[in-house]
């Protein structure tokens, strides 16, 4: 049986650091790969869009990621926690409408202040036992871990926001049906058709939407903000790095070497402010289409 001391010491908590630090490196090297030689009518520009769409997939996953580890440790409806978590996450499914609860109200994650009582009778709030387990025994900490969950919170609100329309990341899971199929966007004077603004849509993907209560037909087309996600991920990361690393030296402390050290993240508002900056021009450009019911 995969016990929660395994599961914690084996997890891949280095995963999407591991794989965007690649795909930054690819980014910034893929001429020098030789690839021309090996794929059947190998161009640039297609291993570009690759690389930025494979980019951005990863940032998604690292989302889901959050959120399934995150409501795997919240406590059951009698209140009671498990750590064995991969079992949680295997036999349920991830609530979607609770991530959309998050994205459309920035309060509803303050039931992470609520009090528990943890083991040898220490009272901390829901929110050290997810990000900061076991290592909330002085009152200093305690406060640095407070203004971090504060922090944590904000992060969760951004990510449930960019995770909770999961049409652009189902269009590269299912089928790959998301096309670079846009190169301008031109705005003209209605009356002289001259040119009034411009924005290059090369690095940019569409994808089709239809909704079926309304019969809307749209084409989204979204222009890829690489460094934006790869600073995204690396929160991700860090989030995931809080809910899993300590875990795993509590269930392995007979297991580390006696000067084992290991980092403790501490979040802040103005650092997560930064990295979901955007770098491009524009952004997201939605066509829609409806038909007429007369």
């Amino acid at each position: 049986m995969l016990s929660p001391a395994l599961y914690f010491s084996k997890f891949q908590i280095n995963y999407f650091d591991y794989k965007q630090n690649s795909l930054k490196y690819l980014l910034e090297n893929y001429t020098k790969m030789g690839l021309d030689k090996t794929i059947l009518e190998y161009n640039d520009k297609d291993y570009e869009t690759a690389i930025r769409s494979d980019i951005r997939q990863t940032y998604f996953q690292a989302i889901e990621t959050v959120f399934e580890i995150f409501f795997a440790l919240l406590p059951d409806s009698n209140g009671k926690t498990n750590d064995r978590i991969i079992e949680k996450i295997t036999t349920s499914e991830l609530p979607y409408s609770k991530i959309r609860e998050i994205a459309q109200n920035k309060s509803y994650l303050d039931f992470l202040d609520k009090k528990i009582v943890y083991s040898n009778n220490i009272t901390t709030s829901l929110g050290e036992f997810i990000f900061y387990y076991g290592l909330f025994y002085t009152e200093e900490i305690s406060k640095e871990f407070e203004e971090s969950i504060k922090a944590i919170k904000f992060a969760l609100h951004i990510l449930a926001n960019e995770f909770s329309d999961r049409k652009e990341y189902n269009s590269y899971k299912h089928g790959l049906r998301i096309l670079p199929a846009l190169q301008e966007l031109i705005i003209c004077d209605a009356d002289t058709m001259q040119e009034e603004y411009s924005w290059s849509l090369k690095n940019s993907m569409t994808f089709y939407s239809y909704d079926k209560k309304t019969k809307e037909t749209s084409f989204i087309t979204k222009t890829f903000d690489s460094e934006r996600d790869l600073r995204m991920t690396s929160i991700c990361s860090n989030i995931i790095w809080n809910m899993i690393k300590f875990r795993d030296v509590a269930y392995n402390r007979d297991k580390k070497s006696k000067d084992y050290q290991f980092a403790i993240p501490i979040f802040g508002i103005n650092e997560i402010k930064d990295a979901i900056k955007t770098d491009v021009k524009i952004q997201d450009i939605k066509y829609s289409l409806t038909p007429d019911n007369n």
